[in-house]
């Protein structure tokens, strides 16, 4: 298969919004209902000016952060407290200055994302997590042709791994092959998400069930559950 790699499909500002979207998939309502088990009011562990407290927004990324700081105790196991409070230090700096539209650099943005990512895996968030690392990188650069196929298929078809994998030149047993397909699907998602496209990579199935979880790119959290 080719082992070339296209420049990102899309910019920095849509990297990171697409990232705090799979974030906020994977905390609301993970972390807010841990406080609620624990006896905690989620918003009482927002400060008062928190549009999320103050005028009742929907909880995000950064309304779970902010819960996460203030009860440290109840995510991180013994090993990892300090390491979760360092990683939404780093998260909650960059989400400012790119909302205040302070351009993050390249090197940033993957920071912001590969961050992201190991605060996920500390909460065992494994399938977000994977999606931060995929849009970190830039995939093998066969989007385009991954693209063509699942736009050619009928809704009502959903479309086999495996047989992406053989139309793109790649083994969907080989684990290296499996994973940089599953980043092409991540990318795929994410680049019909920002052109306001259904994300044909959502229907993907392996063994009869879907390939990787994409629930974010339709605004799915993270225990939400569907069949086809």
């Amino acid at each position: 298969m080719s082992t070339l790699y296209q420049s990102f499909p899309l910019g920095l500002d849509a990297r990171l919004l697409i990232a705090l979207r799979i974030q906020k998939a994977a905390l609301i309502p993970l972390v807010p209902d841990r406080l609620i088990k624990a006896g905690f009011d989620p918003m009482e562990s927002l400060p008062a000016s928190s549009p999320v407290r103050k005028q009742g927004f929907e909880p995000d990324a950064r309304a779970a952060w902010r819960m996460m700081a203030r009860h440290p105790d109840l995510f991180a196991a013994t090993d990892t407290p300090q390491k979760q409070q360092s990683a939404i230090r780093t998260l909650s700096r960059f989400r400012d200055r790119w909302a205040h539209q302070q351009l993050l650099t390249e090197d940033e943005t993957r920071r912001f994302l590969l961050t992201g990512a190991e605060l996920l895996e500390t909460l065992a968030q494994a399938e977000e997590a994977f999606a931060l690392r995929a849009l970190a990188h830039p995939p093998v650069d066969r989007l385009g042709e991954l693209q063509a196929i699942l736009s050619q298929l009928p809704l009502s078809e959903a479309p086999d791994f495996e047989s992406l994998a053989l139309h793109l030149d790649m083994e969907a047993g080989d684990s290296s092959d499996a994973t940089k397909l599953r980043a092409l699907l991540v990318w795929s998602a994410a680049s019909d998400l920002i052109a306001a496209r259904p994300p044909n990579a959502l229907n993907v199935i392996q063994g009869g069930k879907r390939a990787i979880y994409l629930g974010w790119s339709i605004t799915l959290d993270h225990t939400a559950s569907w069949t086809y």
